[in-house]
């Protein structure tokens, strides 16, 4: 099987995205990676796999890809499983494809924000992405003091041995695993608690305005 991968929008010249790309098998093999990402911060990021079953060169040439055996994607798989992350198979008569795309979210969850509610009450530990404007004012944030987490992306792919130029008929099924590492992005949390505090329509901005004073979360 031979695979090549690309990536797209990934921001390579911050140097926390040091792991080398490697396109192809052979050694070391098991410990590629796809690269590095931020939670939050690196939105829309793409890495497309393809997939080709291989010919055996004439002469002991190094393998090449197969124009006419065919190769798809059958089954792909994320642990732990993102709503955040959307996968795109695009399977042709010689290829499969899969395109892994989107922003982590909701990885490092033992950050806590809480609020102080239009009512007065408080509410502790609040999604920050469902709250809107319905609070009176932000009042304490604990982030995750985790560095990085791991998430593994799985696909199995069906292809057709080519035997002296010929596909087999025999259908083979090959898994192909990488891990990426998932960075905790302290600043983007701490970017997110500056845009509820400043948020122009929460309820203590709002009587700020009324009352021409200022609002202090």
């Amino acid at each position: 099987m031979i695979y090549e991968v690309s990536y797209y929008n990934y921001p390579q010249s911050n140097p926390e995205y040091a792991v080398p790309l490697i396109i192809g098998g052979g050694e070391g093999a098991a410990e590629e990676r796809f690269l590095s990402v931020y939670e939050l911060l690196d939105e829309n990021w793409e890495v497309t796999v393809t997939f080709f079953e291989e010919e055996g060169g004439a002469m002991g040439a190094p393998p090449t890809k197969s124009l006419t055996s065919p190769t798809k994607v059958l089954s792909w798989s994320i642990d732990p499983p993102s709503t955040s992350i959307q996968a795109i198979v695009d399977n042709t008569a010689i290829q499969g494809k899969i395109t892994f795309k989107g922003t982590w979210t909701k990885r490092f969850e033992q950050r806590q924000f809480d609020f102080r509610m239009n009512d007065e009450t408080l509410l502790l530990d609040g999604d920050v992405t469902i709250i809107g404007d319905n609070y009176y004012g932000p009042i304490n944030f604990i982030p995750d003091t985790r560095v990085y987490l791991e998430s593994t992306f799985s696909v199995n792919v069906e292809s057709t041995p080519v035997i002296a130029g010929v596909p087999s008929g025999g259908k083979v099924t090959t898994k192909f695993e990488r891990k990426q590492t998932v960075l905790n992005n302290w600043d983007a949390n701490r970017r997110r608690l500056l845009q509820l505090r400043d948020n122009p329509k929460r309820k203590e901005q709002t009587d700020a305005d009324k009352f021409n004073t200022i609002a202090n979360s």
